[in-house]
């Protein structure tokens, strides 16, 4: 025999196994009634019922607070703010500008992102998988709530905060210039 005849009598075999496998499986799902089916794992939350999900009708913060939101003060991060108060050494004209942008923007705020944290599932690559994935460990991630939430007045309070203090660098860092070029 040839190895050409091995190779077609190899792909037969192999067809004829596997229509004998998903037969049987077929019939003992069947029989009885799924007892020995593959179970299918789904890790997402939506499906045991422990969404994150929520609508945008008639929602109240206390009903984000109840499904784990948390309203987000900073968004930026502070070594962002650290990096803008240098830069505006840097660039003159343009830092104090900024500063006075953001306060404007704190002030005139109508509403608060709110996000939650949820893991979700990291991947690596590997050839062995099909995918070409592997699953290779999770990550906190921050989902936020699709709309803006109007604040409550402690919110508004922290807002007017940081716009306060925004305008206050921002017209420090122009004074700072302006007698420095002045001199």
């Amino acid at each position: 025999m040839g190895f050409g005849e091995n190779l077609i009598k190899g792909f037969i075999r192999s067809a004829v196994n596997q229509v004998g496998r998903d037969g049987g499986r077929v019939i003992s799902n069947k029989v009885y009634r799924n007892a020995h089916s593959t179970p299918l794992r789904i890790t997402s939350d939506t499906i045991e019922g422990n969404s994150v999900e929520v609508s945008e009708q008639e929602i109240t913060i206390a009903d984000l607070k109840n499904k784990g939101y948390k309203p987000e003060y900073i968004k930026d991060g502070i070594l962002w703010y650290v990096g803008l108060f240098i830069g505006s050494f840097v660039f003159p004209l343009l830092g104090p500008v900024v500063w006075i942008y953001m306060a404007y923007k704190n002030f005139s705020a109508k509403g608060l992102a709110y996000y939650v944290n949820t893991s979700e599932v990291t991947y690596t690559k590997d050839r062995r998988y099909r995918t070409g994935m592997r699953p290779s460990g999770n990550a906190t991630v921050k989902n936020y709530f699709n709309s803006l939430v109007e604040p409550t007045p402690f919110e508004r309070g922290i807002l007017i905060t940081k716009g306060i203090i925004a305008f206050i660098i921002g017209v420090g860092i122009a004074m700072v210039q302006w007698g420095f070029f002045t001199k």
